[in-house]
């Protein structure tokens, strides 16, 4: 019994091995043929005469564009460049001013210290008066 079970099941299994072949054959070579039904749909198309025109058409239309695309890439570069300049002029003002600060501070700190050095035990500290508007 197991024997006559073994013998249908290698039949089924060969059977639909070689139906199997035979379809994924045929599928196998309808794939291969699409990339060639594409080439020529696509000389076709890339010959049309209304897209032969339409890429002539663009072709034109950037070669004309292009100068006009460059100057007004060339006046945005120069204007960026002049805001930089500006700016970096105003940081570094910004910057003199602390450090402008920071000098009459250090200056106004050594009168202090100094100062201090010079009262008696029963005398009371009286700061200086320094620069207005700092």
């Amino acid at each position: 019994m197991k024997s006559r079970a073994l013998l249908f099941l290698a039949l089924g299994v060969a059977a639909g091995y070689v139906l199997g072949a035979r379809s994924g054959r045929e599928r196998y070579e309808q794939l291969l043929a699409v990339p060639k039904q594409l080439q020529g749909g696509l000389d076709t198309f890339w010959s049309n005469p209304g897209l032969r025109k339409a890429r002539a058409d663009a072709s034109a239309y950037a070669r004309e564009q292009a100068p006009l695309l460059r100057a007004r890439a060339e006046a945005v570069a120069k204007d960026a460049a002049d805001r930089v300049a500006t700016r970096a002029g105003d940081v570094r003002a910004r910057g003199e001013k602390v450090v402008q600060r920071i000098g009459l501070a250090r200056d106004n700190a050594l009168v202090d210290i100094g100062n201090i050095g010079e009262l008696g035990d029963d005398e009371e500290y009286e700061k200086p008066a320094t620069q207005q508007g700092t």
